[in-house]
């Protein structure tokens, strides 16, 4: 399995239990949040029993009308969607990736000059070949 950095060993906990907390917290109902969200309430619904993702447009929603950050909900959301994938059936078969080898930063600066002075060369053949390419500095 791959090992991601941060990732609990249990999944995490769905978005839409958070939210489940705040309709108690507030005293509202879905319909009630549903309608402040500007969302139907089957959307909700579907949130709040971790059938549906929580998306871009609805963590905008959810972070103006409960004075949260967007990125808040997403990143609850990420951790599910890797949690996820990480036990998902491609999973054995990403693990198996290998990763690129990393370029010494000497050799990049080689290739760079190496291509410079290819540059240079050319121009001068083409020089040579047409004197007239030569910049007239004096007429």
């Amino acid at each position: 399995m791959i090992a991601i950095d941060g990732l609990p060993k249990h999944r995490p906990q769905h978005p839409g239990a958070l939210l489940a907390d705040v309709l108690v917290d507030y005293g509202l109902t879905q319909q009630q949040l549903a309608d402040r969200l500007g969302i139907p309430r089957h959307r909700l619904n579907e949130i709040i029993n971790g059938k549906r993702r929580v998306t871009p447009d609805t963590a905008l929603r959810l972070g103006l009308v409960l004075g949260t950050s967007a990125v808040v909900w997403l990143r609850e959301q990420e951790q599910i969607d890797l949690w996820d994938a990480l036990r998902a059936p491609t999973a054995k078969a990403i693990a198996k990736l290998k990763p690129l080898k990393k370029r010494p930063l000497d050799a990049q600066v080689d290739r760079t000059k190496a291509k410079s002075r290819q540059r240079s060369r050319n121009c001068r053949r083409r020089v040579k070949a047409d004197p007239s390419l030569t910049p007239r500095l004096f007429n």
